[in-house]
């Protein structure tokens, strides 16, 4: 940790006023992952300074709730640059509204930093506030994410549908993003990464020293568990003597959906094969209602800790992605037994067999994985309390918070001398 100064204990003391932008719509619309993320940063720097958040407008927007993060003094908003009915938020840089509300904040508010989700906007925002330092708060390595993005498109737009144009985008995306995140890591005063892995990955892939990238990763919240709860009595396991299944997850997010898809169409088919009491509870945002066979899909659900109650068996059937699965928090905050694939794991220090059940694949592995849980209760316990402790042990909120703090000082303790 860098000693403290005069300047950098003085600005800690005052609470900075700290400026969150979040440049994708859908990280303030949507329940997803990157949403969670960004909501459990803001949570954390709520305790040391004074927060104002900037987003793109958007009619179906759910603004921060001040309940969940307090010290919010303002919620602002930018016109997004968008084409076709896609919003082009890799252009934010080159937005003008954005830039203009950018330095009207700073400027008015006298921020004394900035921490922008996602690498698009921060070459803008070190243009027009170059003596405000900017922190990259990276969900992942974004230039890693590009074929999930051409998948997105091609299920957006018609355009993109064709082999060619989809490879077309693919490359140009690839290159785009890739020189963007290069020169936002660059100009970025501090970059956090997700997981020791991202910082990894970073590092390699961009040249980064390894004083300029810290990692603060997801963090389990205990303490939210009874919050509005459902009624949900009628989905408990103790019910007809049935085991729950739970996986959730927003639905427009194509590796959620392959797993969405994976569960419907083979995994609970297999199981009910040979064991009518399994039961599998899908949940998610944008996720269609239905019911067949052995499968419930809720849709949306207000209450996650409601949801999360109602298991006895969490399933992570994820194939493709990058950064870190929040609800794999989620399932170990609640204690869940979890079987996992090798690649919803990443960047979580689980040991198979310990914490959790990993898979290699989506065959008959993971079915023969489900039974055995259903079968043995005592390991079902023992798994559970296992991924808890390891939860609290490593990934609590206090750690993260301290992780946040050296931040911070470094950030403003360099800035003081500058």
């Amino acid at each position: 940790m860098l000693p403290d100064n005069g300047g950098t204990v003085e600005i800690l003391a005052r609470r900075p006023k700290i400026l969150i932008i979040a440049t994708q719509a859908s990280v303030r619309r949507d329940r997803i992952g990157a949403r969670v993320r960004t909501d459990q940063v803001a949570r954390l720097l709520s305790q040391f300074g004074t927060l104002f958040f900037l987003q793109p407008h958007c009619k179906r927007r759910d603004p921060v709730s001040s309940s969940s993060i307090p010290n919010i003094a303002a919620q602002l908003c930018f016109k997004q640059i968008s084409l076709a009915g896609l919003t082009l938020f890799q252009l934010t840089d080159f937005n003008l509204h954005y830039l203009l509300m950018v330095r009207k904040i700073v400027s008015k508010e006298k921020v004394d930093l900035i921490c922008i989700s996602y690498p698009y906007g921060i070459v803008g925002a070190t243009m027009v506030c170059p003596r405000t330092p900017v922190v990259y708060l990276a969900h992942d390595v974004a230039s890693d994410t590009v074929d999930i993005s051409v998948i997105h498109l091609r299920s957006r737009s018609a355009i993109f549908r064709h082999r060619i144009s989809a490879d077309i985008a693919r490359k140009l995306l690839l290159f785009c993003i890739h020189q963007l995140e290069k020169k936002a890591c660059q100009l970025a005063g501090h970059i956090v990464a997700v997981s020791e892995l991202d910082r990894s990955r970073f590092m390699e892939k961009y040249s980064l020293d390894e004083e300029k990238i810290s990692v603060i990763a997801p963090f389990i919240e205990e303490d939210e568990s009874k919050q509005n709860p459902e009624d949900t009595s009628s989905l408990r396991s103790g019910d007809c003597g049935k085991i729950t299944v739970i996986f959730h997850g927003a639905w427009n997010y194509p590796p959620n959906r392959q797993a969405f898809q994976a569960i419907v169409n083979h995994i609970a088919p297999e199981v009910a094969k040979r064991d009518r009491r399994v039961q599998f509870l899908l949940a998610g945002t944008g996720l269609p209602k239905f019911r067949k066979d052995n499968v419930i899909s809720l849709g949306y659900v207000e209450s996650l800790s409601s949801f999360l109650s109602v298991a006895d068996i969490a399933l992570v059937p994820i194939l493709e992605g990058t950064g870190v699965r929040m609800k794999m928090f989620d399932y170990m905050g609640a204690g869940l037994p979890i079987i996992a694939t090798a690649k919803s794991i990443e960047g979580i220090e689980i040991e198979n067999g310990r914490h959790a059940i990993i898979v290699d694949s989506l065959d008959n592995e993971v079915v023969e994985s489900i039974l055995l849980l259903v079968r043995d209760k005592a390991m079902r316990r023992d798994l559970g309390n296992n991924a808890l402790r390891l939860a609290r042990e490593r990934y609590s909120q206090a750690q993260m918070r301290d992780r946040l703090e050296v931040i911070l000082r470094r950030i403003l303790h360099r800035n003081t001398d500058g």
